[in-house]
């Protein structure tokens, strides 16, 4: 059995589980590393607009503006991007009424 029979052969196909594993465990590690960075990035924003709200609120800015920061801010929190997008829908639709 000569060196190419053995990476077509046999041993190739034993091996090929064995390497798609440490591939798709790399992958895996990849996605966990982006979604932990999302989400810290999420945290910092969210933490930052729990600050403009209490410092709008203080300075008497509008039930409007404050209402669409904490919507942002529970969206971020929670990782629910629909959750703001159906409800920012909703608040300029009764803005325009």
């Amino acid at each position: 059995m000569g060196l190419e029979d053995f990476f077509t052969g046999t041993a190739a196909i034993k091996e090929a589980p064995v390497i798609n594993k440490l591939v798709r465990k790399q992958e895996l590690k990849e996605l966990d590393n982006n979604y932990s960075a999302e989400v810290a990035e999420n945290i910092k924003l969210s933490e930052h607009l729990r600050s403009e709200i209490n410092i709008g609120t203080k300075a008497g800015e509008s039930i409007e503006t404050l209402y669409v920061k904490a919507l942002k801010c529970i969206s971020l929190m929670t990782g629910d991007t629909i959750f703001y997008e159906q409800n920012i829908k909703l608040v300029n639709g009764l803005q325009r009424e």
